[in-house]
């Protein structure tokens, strides 16, 4: 971290960091200092759909889950202001075609009333739809 980032961080006030990246691509350094500023939760798994999935372990339920494709990020990006207003829903990644199976374990933990996809045919094809696991 360069000065001003701890900084920023301490006045910020932040004492927990959620930490979502490939495995081996965060530096055990930062992870260390993050370490010093709060509580560091890492979400590494090896699969960017297991991944999106592990970040919402710690939800209980959701009366909405959101679904984008992992392949292609701007229909995910375009689902980050919705989340929050559809009351904090979960956005998991899925691979376009079907619907990884941590992803389903994840929406059936959660019980939504509805799932709501982000991107056309081109980018989530109807087994996605359906939710049809990989």
């Amino acid at each position: 971290l360069t000065p001003g980032q701890r900084d920023l961080l301490s006045t910020w006030g932040v004492s927990r960091i959620n930490l979502v990246a490939a495995p081996g691509s965060m530096r055990r350094a930062l992870v260390r200092e993050l370490s010093a500023l709060g509580d560091v939760d890492v979400f590494d798994a090896g699969d960017v759909s297991e991944r999106s999935a592990e970040v919402w372990e710690d939800v209980d339920e959701s009366d909405i889950v959101a679904l984008a494709t992992s392949n292609n990020f701007p229909d995910a990006l375009s689902a980050v202001p919705y989340t929050p207003r559809a009351g904090g829903a979960p956005l998991l990644l899925v691979p376009g075609t079907c619907v990884p199976g941590a992803v389903l374990e994840a929406i059936e933990r959660l019980g939504p009333q509805s799932v709501t996809l982000f991107g056309g045919p081109a980018a989530l094809a109807p087994p996605v739809e359906a939710l049809t696991e990989c």
